[in-house]
């Protein structure tokens, strides 16, 4: 009877109380270590080949299913590996572990939670796989990073709905496979599934990498909400904002904006950014303080896109106010992110004292980025002994950016303290740092190109090599000194077509 008084104190949100001994019961386990006696037991033999009887003499068997359900999907949501472990135990001593709904639930639990081997194992044991097994499973690899496993058990379900298209999406988006997520997208619509409100809102993300950035094909993927009868809502009002925005397109950014009905933080925060990105920074200002006067409560989100719209105006005391109103008037704890605008901010009017005694007395674990930042501005102000200061800082911290190297190595140079750039040199060698091969692309007639630093492979070769020589000739002519071959000094590795 321990684990029912406690499943139901549970169900009423009482689980401090649920949590206290009873009288009489000091002589039962406790129920950690009940949950893991039970659940080694239950890693030891597959659902399939449980019987009902084998674990009903803790637990009274009449324990309503709903609130196995209830309960999976509420620990499931708030990641509580702990508690849903707990239920798990519950489930299997009243036997009710084959129940298909049960090892769904199950699955989604460990899933969100990341235990992704216990997951697997669950939904290997599942004797009538549902589509809801699937995408619980499909899901949790696409979240956790495993795009591998998730395509391999996408591809091998036979059973896959729009949850299913939707979860491949999305995770091959938020991981960066952008690419690979519209080749899915448009697969999906070849089946002829119609895609839910977050397949749109994926591919619409994957459409707004840097990578891929397209509005070609953003203004497909709006098309095809309009053809399928999805409002400008939210999340899809927001998604296509961000999207025309980062896009370039800020006219049809905006447009879409302004016919979004009910307009969240989000949808907000997607146009001040675009704004803010796009050298509209006094428009991205006025637009924050439109949301203020309609009520709609900022993020911490909100803050930085503010102060990153006042750092390319180079409105210094804005950004200041802003910075300190966000936890004054807002009680948001400011983050590494809006220290690093502020630093930029800083940085880039040349206040680079002030931006150094910011990373000093900043109250959040940083890691590099913010030294990194004012080593860079150090660089373009021409403020050495800080640039070296900070680019020290990073070395020491056991920065693994080649940058960084370079950039002091650089500022000693200008110092005339050889010494310490032979010095840097030998640091990036000891430490296994290499300096990154360069890289570009662009897109000429739907197709994209890319080029890479001593890269001899590519189908025209001899047509680049012809072509940069061409070029190369009148600028010659004015003055300019071209370099068709060059070596990285440090390590003699080739760079450049020769």
């Amino acid at each position: 009877m321990l684990l029912l008084v406690i499943g139901v104190f549970t169900e009423l949100d009482r689980e401090s109380l649920a949590r206290r001994p009873k009288p009489g019961l000091e002589e039962h386990s406790g129920l950690e270590k009940l949950t893991e006696e039970t659940l080694d037991k239950q890693c030891s033999t597959p659902i399939k080949e449980m019987h009902p009887s084998t674990f009903q003499t803790e637990l009274n068997p009449v324990t309503p299913s709903s609130t196995f359900l209830h309960q999976l999907t509420r620990h499931s949501q708030q990641r509580n590996l702990k508690a849903g472990r707990a239920v798990h135990a519950q489930i299997i001593r009243a036997g009710a572990s084959t129940c298909t709904k049960h090892a769904n639930g199950l699955v989604n639990l460990y899933a969100k939670c990341g235990h992704l081997p216990k997951a697997h194992s669950i939904f290997s044991s599942i004797i009538s796989k549902d589509v809801v097994s699937w995408n619980s499973l499909i899901t949790g690899y696409s979240q956790h990073g495993g795009l591998s496993s998730s395509r391999t058990m996408f591809d091998s379900s036979d059973d896959r709905n729009s949850i299913t298209w939707s979860a491949m999406v999305t995770g091959y988006s938020q991981n960066g496979e952008s690419l690979e997520a519209v080749k899915l997208f448009s697969r999906m619509f070849s089946a002829g599934i119609k895609p839910s409100e977050y397949t749109i809102v994926g591919v619409l993300n994957a459409c707004t990498c840097s990578s891929l950035a397209t509005l070609e094909l953003g203004k497909q993927v709006h098309g095809h909400t309009i053809k399928h009868g999805f409002s400008l809502e939210v999340p899809i009002g927001s998604a296509l904002s961000t999207m025309y925005s980062k896009c370039g397109s800020l006219e049809d950014g905006s447009l879409v904006f302004q016919r979004t009905p009910n307009k969240d933080v989000v949808s907000w925060n997607a146009m001040i950014s675009g704004l803010s990105h796009n050298g509209r920074g006094d428009e991205a200002l006025e637009l924050f303080e439109e949301m203020l006067a309609v009520g709609t409560e900022p993020d911490g989100v909100t803050f930085v896109n503010v102060i990153s719209a006042c750092s390319h105006k180079g409105f210094v005391e804005r950004g200041w106010s802003y910075f300190n109103n966000m936890s004054d008037q807002f009680g948001i704890v400011p983050k590494v992110d809006h220290y690093a605008c502020m630093v930029d901010l800083l940085s880039r009017a040349g206040q680079l004292k002030e931006a150094k005694e910011l990373i000093e007395s900043a109250g959040v674990d940083h890691g590099l980025c913010l030294w990194r930042i004012l080593l860079s501005a150090c660089k373009n102000h021409g403020s050495c002994e800080l640039g070296a200061y900070a680019g020290e800082k990073l070395i020491a911290l056991g920065s693994r950016e080649s940058s960084t190297y370079v950039l002091l190595a650089s500022i000693y140079t200008v110092l005339g303290r050889m010494r310490d750039v032979e010095r840097v040199w030998g640091l990036m060698r000891a430490n296994g740092v290499s300096k990154d091969v360069g890289c570009s692309w662009i897109t000429l007639e739907k197709q994209c190109h890319t080029f890479v630093v001593g890269d001899t492979m590519h189908y025209r070769i001899e047509e680049i090599k012809d072509l940069v020589r061409l070029v190369s000739r009148p600028m010659m002519e004015e003055g300019f000194t071209t370099v068709l071959d060059s070596s990285h000094v440090e390590d003699g590795t080739q760079l450049v077509l020769s």
